[in-house]
């Protein structure tokens, strides 16, 4: 997998022997709920030694409202959500000695227009 930086050429090389992405998402009268999982095995860091870093498990849920309304000619969508990242608080990192942020949350504010 190549991940860019920034501008370019930043550039950096990972190497991932193994990644699994798996989700579930339900939704009932505008209610939606997606919980994700992320787990992957095998990455390595430097381009000849392959150093090894620890396995990464991470869980995370987000839960939004939909709602429509009309508003003169137009159907007007508004979705309000939260996002809750790493609910394990699991300590990783895909780059060595830059470690990815522990528990978090997101609020934010989708319109349809």
């Amino acid at each position: 997998m190549i991940r860019y930086f920034g501008v370019w050429p930043s550039v950096e090389v990972v190497n991932i022997d193994h990644v699994v992405i798996w989700g579930v998402d339900a939704r009932l009268d505008g209610i939606g709920t997606t919980l994700t999982a992320s787990w992957v095995h095998g990455l390595f860091m430097g381009d000849y030694d392959r150093q090894p870093l620890p396995d990464v498990f991470v869980l995370d849920l987000t839960a939004r409202y939909r709602y429509r309304f009309t508003f003169g000619e137009r159907e007007i969508g508004i979705e309000p959500y939260l996002n809750l990242r790493n609910l394990l608080d699991r300590r990783y990192a895909y780059v060595a000695g830059y470690s990815m942020p522990g528990f978090n949350g997101m609020l934010g504010l989708r319109l349809d227009i």
